[in-house]
């Protein structure tokens, strides 16, 4: 009987040894690539990790690498945050200046973070390595490359994106909110008088609506959703009216995309009709 009572005991204490083992290694260790995203131009980028155990949080100055850029962790996640099956997002500016997506947890913060012709992530000095061949990123502004199961050299495939934070909140891109400049409705890298009436326009015609999923002859451009809801209404127009407006306010979007401002002569005659506008979607507000 006691030497059963030792075997037991001694068995415990393996198995509490193995438990602290693994509690010590709860860190950092155990993030993997699970999801890469990117756009034709870069601008929009998102790198997804996924973790099987709890206490991944201590990411306070590791880094993650590209051949071209090195991102440093600026913090730890916060104590208490559950990692076990959980997803870590980081993306850059370009992503953030979006409204219709999940809020990543770290901001990269440079577009074109990796080259998704061909390029080399690396996390936390090589822990985990993803090497990307040209042409295996999708560049559709709909799927994204992701593993198959979250472990070093698992297969690879695609699927429509799926950006997921830490705190489980996920979604897809918004097929009608342009990705390179949500608030270049016509897509023609600039932000005139002309993108406002492209909204107004669609309202008139149409009225307030929720947004199909894009099919053949019904798809973007024209950009209808800058504010990312997935509807076409009276506040898309008025995001675009106040750009015009006040194009010196602070917003994102300026520093993330290429597209430009491009500032028209008379702003008396600008505000005059940006007060027609309003009127017009006042009334369409009443119609609809």
């Amino acid at each position: 009987m006691a030497r059963r009572i030792r075997q037991a005991m001694l068995l415990v204490a393996a198995i509490s040894a193995c438990d602290w083992h693994q509690v010590a290694r709860a860190t950092f260790h155990e993030w993997r690539f699970d999801e890469i995203y990117s756009n034709a131009s870069g601008t929009v980028q998102y790198i997804e990790f996924s973790d099987p155990i709890n206490g991944e949080i201590l990411l306070h100055n590791i880094t993650l690498a590209s051949q071209g850029h090195t991102f440093t962790f600026p913090a730890n996640l916060s104590a208490g945050t559950p990692t076990a099956g959980h997803h870590l997002l980081l993306a850059t500016p370009g992503y953030f200046a979006l409204k219709g997506v999940p809020l990543a947890d770290y901001n990269l913060g440079v577009n074109n973070f990796f080259d998704p012709a061909g390029d080399t992530l690396v996390y936390a000095g090589g822990l985990d390595t993803l090497a990307l061949t040209s042409g295996q990123v999708p560049l559709d502004s709909l799927n994204a490359l992701v593993r198959t199961s979250p472990v070093t050299n698992s297969p690879l495939s695609t699927a429509v994106n799926s950006p997921t934070n830490v705190a489980g909140t996920t979604g897809t891109f918004p097929r009608w909110e342009n990705q390179d400049n949500r608030l270049d409705i016509n897509n023609n890298g600039r932000v005139t008088s002309g993108d406002v009436a492209q909204v107004v326009s669609h309202l008139l015609t149409h009225g307030q609506h929720a947004l199909p999923a894009p099919s053949a002859g019904n798809s973007p451009p024209p950009f209808l959703d800058p504010n990312g809801d997935n509807f076409v209404k009276s506040p898309d127009a008025l995001e675009v009216i106040n750009r015009l407006l006040f194009p010196d306010a602070a917003s994102p979007m300026v520093a993330a995309s290429p597209a430009a401002f491009v500032p028209e002569p008379g702003g008396a005659a600008l505000s005059l009709c940006a007060a027609g506008l309003l009127a017009l979607i006042a009334c369409i507000r009443r119609r609809f």
